[in-house]
């Protein structure tokens, strides 16, 4: 028995096989005993050590693929994916998506996670991170003046807080910010109905940039506030008009 074929166990409890397996996965990920580029045991010796059905493996390991958790490689077996940590946000994502959430909540989420980021950033952006905001304010200032689509500049928007988060140097908050970007995309993009608007966003973000180059961080998270307070307006008033039908 290899090392990574002990880190599977008999089926114990209520769930189904498939969740069983879906779960046992979880674990060692979140232990650290399977890593990116590990293989995995084959579907038999996965069946016997989890004691579910050679058919109930393969269907995990169809959800497995499907969120980019393993890659499986005719001929070769199955691997971990090398580039796993959005994937597993993807069911995190579903759940957020599937839940009622008061729009309070939400609100301050995101104000939780904008605020850190920009703390984290202030504190260990590199001087490479730090072009990577400067080029991406670039683009923005560009795309501001071309008048382009608003699909174009939410691109770069984003484009700018991925520099950011980067720069944070903590790939766990890197990916957890991406993950709120992601849930936020339609909110973050209905701000930006106005030329008003764009312009006070790419204030913002030169506001954000100088103040993580300069190392201030009470100037970061007071430009991160404001930008929030202003999505903040437009996203409560969505809410509130969804309520009223």
């Amino acid at each position: 028995m290899d090392k990574n074929t002990a880190l599977f166990t008999s089926k114990r409890d209520s769930n189904s096989a498939v969740d069983h397996m879906l779960d046992s996965f979880r674990k060692q990920l979140i232990a650290r005993k399977l890593r990116p580029g590990d293989l995995v045991p084959s579907e038999s010796v996965l069946a016997e050590s989890l004691g579910i059905s050679r058919g109930s493996v393969r269907e995990g390991m169809k959800i497995l693929s499907a969120f980019g958790i393993v890659d499986i490689r005719r001929g070769d077996g199955t691997y971990i994916s090398s580039n796993i940590g959005d994937s597993l946000l993807d069911p995190f994502l579903l759940s957020l998506m599937m839940t009622d959430h008061q729009a309070r909540e939400m609100v301050e989420l995101r104000e939780m996670i904008e605020l850190t980021v920009c703390r984290l950033a202030v504190k260990h952006a590199s001087p490479e991170d730090l072009e990577a905001l400067r080029e991406a304010l670039k683009r923005m200032e560009t795309g501001a003046g071309s008048g382009g689509s608003l699909e174009e500049w939410l691109k770069l928007d984003l484009n700018f807080h991925h520099a950011l988060g980067k720069a944070t140097g903590n790939r766990l908050v890197e990916n957890l910010y991406r993950f709120v970007l992601r849930y936020f995309e339609p909110a973050i993009e209905s701000t930006y109905g106005r030329e008003s608007n764009i312009t006070f966003a790419l204030e913002i973000h030169r506001r954000i940039a100088a103040a993580v180059e300069s190392r201030d961080e009470s100037a970061a998270v007071a430009a991160a506030l404001a930008s929030v307070r202003e999505w903040e307006a437009v996203y409560l008033a969505q809410m509130k008009k969804k309520e009223e039908g």
